[in-house]
């Protein structure tokens, strides 16, 4: 897996979101995400039956009972790639940590 090159810091104010323009071209507004779960996904159509092959993550997005987003993680450099950054940007914000 290739790393991607990393964003610079987010321009969040007070109150949330900056200018997102700048940063991100096109980008108007974040949506807000309600709860987010998280899946072992097989593709076979049978529940349970087949190996789980991804980690699926499915955000519920507020205000949109039927939207859904989901990031599919593929394998374990990408999950592990995932937690880093997690891991990293929680030590950012809030200090700490050993991960």
């Amino acid at each position: 897996m290739t790393p991607r090159k990393r964003h610079p810091k987010w321009p969040y104010t007070d109150t949330g979101p900056g200018n997102l323009e700048g940063l991100f071209p096109g980008v108007k507004q974040f949506l807000r995400i309600e709860e987010f779960h998280t899946i072992a996904w097989s593709p076979d159509p049978e529940p349970g039956r087949g190996k789980p092959t991804q980690v699926h993550v499915i955000f519920h997005i507020e205000g949109m009972d039927e939207a859904r987003f989901v990031m599919r993680l593929k394998s374990v450099e990408a999950m592990d790639a995932f937690i880093s950054l997690l891991a990293e940007y929680r030590r950012h914000v809030w200090g700490g940590g050993n991960g």
